[in-house]
């Protein structure tokens, strides 16, 4: 299963960085598991954020949700969510 989704960071001052956090969380069936967390400094541009997720085997069957976060500037927050169900 693939999650890809684009987001632009701007500023007046084009040779501003700022820092981007990424947070991806898998969510379903009283659980919630960060599978991805990283930082990154990038000057003002549109990112694609993309994440390649193999089902585990075990996961127990039902409805899952993939929970993309991202914060840039320090404060502002883009949240991108992609359901998707387990079955026999």
């Amino acid at each position: 299963m693939t999650q890809e989704f684009s987001f632009a960071v701007l500023s007046s001052d084009r040779d501003r960085e700022f820092r981007v956090l990424e947070v991806i969380n898998l969510s379903g069936k009283k659980m919630s598991m960060e599978l991805s967390r990283k930082t990154v400094k990038r000057k003002q541009a549109v990112i694609t954020s993309s994440l390649n997720f193999v089902i585990p085997k075990d996961l127990p069957y039902g409805d899952y949700t993939l929970i993309t976060s991202i914060e840039a500037k320090g404060t502002e927050k883009k949240t991108v969510s992609a359901g998707f169900k387990v079955v026999r």
